[in-house]
């Protein structure tokens, strides 16, 4: 299975176009050491879906902040994936619209989305709010799951991104946790910096409690570690 097949892009939607590497690295502003790190990097590019108001009948978002007319879906397979965060940095710049771009490497799968607003000094040109990037994945049956959550049941093009973007955030949340959670929201990132956040206080603890010299302190530090359990559990 090929994890675009879980997207159901509809047909009209639908695209196979590929875009060569040389393309792409002419409108960067690279070292001759950056091109050579994202030619190792990058094996094919291809479009693989156009998402407009008559490819996909959602309505485009346009005000003085966004501009979401057309989603563009690029499938990405890789040589490599020592660069990736860098490689996907570049790609999210170089186009203004707003992109998904899946990555495939061996049996492995990763996402990338960033929320992007319009550039009031530059017209045309757009700025990156935020970028996300998925680990790699297999396509277990967690990430089935979780891939299946996708919709589009938005009410414009700029909310369905969102909605892209939240479930990229989900899959770290997924990593975390190993549950799906039932609603795919915002709240997903915010999450799974508590619960990293949470883990690493309680990996000192139990650091501390090795480190112990009497049975009280370890007392005191087990309850601190029950404690954190328990902030976990309900999250």
């Amino acid at each position: 299975m090929n994890i675009l097949e879980l997207f159901n892009i509809p047909n009209k939607a639908q695209a196979d176009r590929r875009i060569f590497v040389k393309d792409i690295l002419a409108r960067l502003e690279l070292s001759s050491r950056d091109k050579q790190s994202f030619e190792k990097t990058v094996g094919t590019i291809h479009v693989k879906g156009i998402l407009n108001e008559s490819t996909s009948n959602i309505w485009s978002y346009v005000d003085d902040t966004y501009y979401y007319k057309e989603i563009i879906l690029f499938y990405v397979v890789l040589k490599d994936i020592t660069k990736v965060a860098f490689v996907n940095e570049q790609l999210q710049k170089v186009f203004p619209n707003p992109i998904v771009i899946f990555y495939e490497f061996g049996n492995k799968y990763a996402i990338s989305t960033a929320l992007k607003r319009l550039n009031k000094l530059e017209k045309g040109k757009t700025v990156i709010e935020e970028i996300q990037l998925s680990d790699f994945f297999e396509l277990d049956d967690k990430h089935i799951q979780l891939l299946n959550k996708h919709s589009y049941d938005f009410n414009n093009l700029k909310n369905y991104y969102e909605g892209f973007n939240n479930l990229v955030a989900t899959e770290e949340l997924v990593d975390l946790t190993g549950i799906v959670p039932e609603v795919i929201d915002e709240t997903a990132k915010a999450k799974s910096t508590k619960i990293k956040q949470l883990l690493r206080q309680k990996k000192e603890l139990e650091d501390a409690y090795k480190e112990a010299d009497s049975m009280q302190e370890q007392m005191t530090i087990h309850m601190q570690i029950k404690e954190i359990e328990h902030k976990l559990e309900v999250i």
